[in-house]
C-alpha cells in the first residue's frame, strides 16, 4: 500500500486556496477579513495621499488610481475599468452612472466572476466605512449632475454585501 503524502489542514480559514471553485468562494470566503488589510491603502488614494495601489486577488489584479478610485481590473487577460468613486463635499460615496455611449465597460465588469465582485464592492463598502452609495449622473449635454437610483445589474451585488444605497 502507497501512502499518499496530505497537505496538514491549514488553521487560517481567511487564506484562499486555488482549487476552490468560483462557486465555493462565494460561500465560503469571509471578504471583511480578506479586505482589511487593504483599507487604508485604499483610502489613502482616494484622499491623494497615495497616486495608486494594486491588490491581488485570487487571479485579478485591481489597481486604484489617484483621488477618484478609477479602478482597472486585469482578470484571465483582460483589462476591464469600472466607474469611478468619489466622495461628495459632505464625505458620502457616490459611483458616477455611464452615459450611454460607455454603459459596455460597466456591463463588462459585472461579466467577473461573482466572488471578485464581492470582494471588489465588499473592500468599496470598508473603505467609505459602510457609508450609503449614491450614484451620480452627469448629464453629457447640459452637464447638469443629479442622483439617480442604482443601475439593476448592481443592486444584487450591492444587496450581498449589505452595501445600502442612497438616492
Amino acid at each position: 500500500m502507497i501512502e499518499m503524502p496530505v497537505r496538514p489542514e491549514d488553521n487560517n480559514a481567511n487564506v484562499l486556496s486555488p482549487h476552490l471553485s468560483p462557486k465555493l468562494l462565494g460561500i465560503l470566503t469571509d471578504y471583511k477579513t480578506l479586505c482589511a488589510p487593504y483599507v487604508p491603502d485604499v483610502r489613502d488614494v482616494l484622499s491623494g495621499r497615495q497616486y495608486r495601489f494594486k491588490v491581488n486577488f485570487h487571479d485579478t489584479a485591481f489597481h486604484f488610481y489617484h483621488g477618484c478610485l478609477m479602478v482597472q481590473v486585469l482578470h484571465d487577460g483582460l483589462l476591464r475599468a469600472l466607474p469611478h468613486f468619489g466622495k461628495t463635499d459632505d464625505g458620502k460615496p457616490y459611483m458616477q452612472t455611464l452615459p450611454e455611449h460607455p454603459l459596455h465597460w460597466f456591463d463588462d465588469f459585472l461579466t467577473l466572476p461573482k466572488s471578485v465582485l464581492l470582494f471588489y464592492f465588499t473592500l468599496m463598502k470598508d473603505v467609505f466605512k459602510s457609508e450609503p452609495l449614491r450614484f451620480r449622473w452627469e448629464d453629457p449635454k447640459s452637464g447638469e449632475v443629479s442622483w439617480v437610483e442604482p443601475p439593476v445589474a448592481l443592486r444584487s451585488i450591492l444587496q450581498e454585501t449589505e452595501w445600502a444605497t442612497a438616492a
